[in-house]
């Protein structure tokens, strides 16, 4: 990818924070081209990664559910070893104190963290789902189903999602109902109201 389009897009999104209406402006695509650009390269870092996911199943395909889990959590805990020290330097405790944690204890560290035991547990079942091609949309889908699942009462999202999330027990354990598509919401909403009105 060419310097050019990155820093394109990087100016886009600077551009919609800097002003008060800039978001909005962009929003509202005033100015198409721009917004177009900006679209066209999210659409092939959402490729490219797809791509990128799709060989690691392949490479890992023989992996366990929980050897995947504890991959994705050693290569967290390795992307962010600079943010966690920062915050362990202000309890008083080092990164090398951190890392004296058996294994069991690790693992619950970062399923103790809602936003990514969630991205953790779906980014596994696409890894043992292969019934179907990982999606370029699937990224965006798991970013803010980390967010929605722990943090929210309802969740509306795709069937795929919705059955991901109550199979592996993701709505149960964060107390949300997780439905699939507006139609459900419809009905959801309505037994509630019947509930409340027994």
């Amino acid at each position: 990818m060419s310097s050019s389009t990155s820093g394109g897009s990087n100016q886009v999104a600077q551009a919609a924070l800097d002003s008060e209406h800039g978001l909005l402006r962009y929003l509202t695509a005033e100015d198409e081209e721009t917004n177009t650009t900006a679209t066209a390269d999210f659409q092939r870092r959402s490729a490219a990664w797809a791509q990128l996911l799709e060989d690691a199943r392949t490479r890992a395909r023989c992996f366990d559910a929980q050897t995947l889990k504890r991959a994705y959590f050693g290569d967290y805990l390795y992307r962010h070893q600079s943010v966690l020290a920062r915050a362990l330097a202000s309890y008083q405790r080092s990164f090398d104190d951190f890392m004296k944690l058996d294994a069991e204890h690790l693992i619950a560290f970062f399923e103790g963290i809602p936003s990514i035991d969630v991205e953790a547990q779906l980014l596994v079942d696409i890894f043992r789902h292969w019934d179907r091609a990982v999606d370029p949309n699937d990224l965006t889908d798991i970013s803010f189903l980390s967010i929605a699942i722990p943090y929210c009462d309802i969740v509306v999202t795709e069937r795929f999602w919705t059955h991901l999330a109550t199979r592996t027990g993701l709505d149960r354990k964060y107390d949300t109902v997780v439905i699939a598509g507006v139609e459900q919401l419809a009905s959801y909403l309505a037994s509630q109201g019947e509930e409340l009105r027994e």
